[in-house]
Formats: C-alpha cells, sequence, structure tokens
C-alpha cells in the first residue's frame, strides 16, 4: 500500500466511525421523535443520507484493498489525486459523475 493510499485509508476510516456515531445518534432521536411526524420524517432522510455515505466509504475502503482505489469504476481512468483529496469515496472520474464540479481531475486511461 502506497504513502497515499494509507493516508487516505486513515481518512476513510475516521470518516466512518463519525459516520456510524451519525447513525446511532439518529436512530435514538428518531425513536423519540416518533410522536412528532414531520420532525422524524426529516430525521429519517437525514438517516437515509448518513447510510448511503457509510455505503460509500465502505466501497472505497472495499477498492483500497482489492487494489482498484483511484480507478473510475466507469471509464477505467484515474480518478487525480486532486478528486480523491476531495472525495476520498469518490468512485467515477470528474467526467463520468454528474454530481463533478468539474473535469480537473481527470486523468488518461490507466493501460
Amino acid at each position: 500500500m502506497t504513502r497515499f493510499e494509507r493516508v487516505v485509508r486513515i481518512r476513510l476510516l475516521a470518516r466512518r466511525d463519525r459516520l456510524v456515531e451519525s447513525i446511532a445518534s439518529s436512530a435514538l432521536r428518531l425513536r423519540s421523535a416518533w410522536a412528532s411526524k414531520a420532525e422524524a420524517t426529516g430525521d429519517w432522510r437525514g438517516l437515509q443520507l448518513t447510510i448511503e455515505e457509510l455505503r460509500n466509504v465502505d466501497r472505497a475502503l472495499l477498492r483500497l484493498v482489492q487494489r482498484a482505489y483511484g480507478i473510475c469504476e466507469r471509464c477505467g481512468r484515474a480518478l487525480g489525486t486532486q478528486r480523491l483529496l476531495a472525495e476520498p469515496e469518490a468512485a467515477l472520474c470528474s467526467g463520468c459523475d454528474p454530481e463533478a464540479s468539474s473535469d480537473a481531475g481527470r486523468a488518461p486511461p490507466v493501460s
């Protein structure tokens, strides 16, 4: 594992811990908020987003183990260091990800 991959792994694991704590906290809030449907609905949506974020982090950690980290899952291009630093759980290059802000991190295909 490269130094960069070790740094990313540490960042992903720290983020994962924060997400797990957030999910536990949200679950407790939801449990006590069932009396107020509006509040529970907002908390539920936030919990769903946090769970999806946790899944993305877990997938990035798996890609690290599989030696596929930093490679676009759609086109096979390298994601680029700047993109990975900005969004360590990214699975798509900025060209393939409609939510990415620019193509600045896009690199040529990996052979």
